[in-house]
């Protein structure tokens, strides 16, 4: 594991007791580590706290050993995971993702997982099998799978468009037509 990596989790680790638990985490990969989630969810009046824990490079296996300092210590009740960018290729990618989702779902019984599709704006034959065979393994452990299509547009855009497709996942309750009409395209 990459000494970034390690220190990012310890750092993590150490801010966890100031965090409200029952609330919403994001753990990914290089593309969720830059997403400005504070502004967004300031833009449109979340009611929860969102916790982003990615890190840059993170592989699966990296991310199943420092599961517990960025998300388990949270208990969270909402978990949203963008893994494996960097393990597209591997084997044993899908196997790892198996087991950290294990993982969650023993610890967290209680929480709601959530996976987004490793980003592909660049249609790779890939990365569009390695969203298949994450989609099958949400349908086999019981995770909600959520499909982003259309995700090429500069970063600010795709970021804004995406959180706009995330933001009714991160509420309990439902919209009122404000909220509704804010999120409209």
């Amino acid at each position: 594991m990459k000494t970034e990596i390690r220190e990012k989790a310890k750092m993590y680790h150490a801010i966890n007791d100031i965090t409200l638990h029952g609330e919403i985490v994001i753990f990914g990969s290089t593309f969720m580590a830059d997403f400005p989630f504070y502004e967004l969810s300031k833009k449109y009046l979340l009611s929860s706290a969102v916790y982003n824990r990615s890190i840059r490079e993170l592989t699966l296996e990296d991310a199943d050993e420092i599961l517990s300092e960025c998300v388990l210590e949270l208990k969270p009740s909402k978990i949203f995971l963008a893994l494996g960018e960097m393990d597209v290729d591997r084997p044993s990618a899908i196997t790892t993702y198996g087991k950290i989702l294990k993982k969650i779902q023993t610890k967290l019984p209680l929480a709601k997982i959530y996976l987004l599709p490793v980003e592909n704006p660049t249609n790779a034959p890939t990365v569009s099998a390695f969203n298949e065979k994450l989609h099958a393994l949400c349908c086999r452990t019981g995770v909600t799978f959520l499909e982003i299509p259309d995700t090429n547009s500069s970063s600010i855009a795709l970021y804004e468009k995406l959180f706009k497709r995330l933001h009714c996942f991160f509420r309990d309750n439902r919209l009122t037509f404000a909220e509704a009409f804010s999120l409209a395209e």
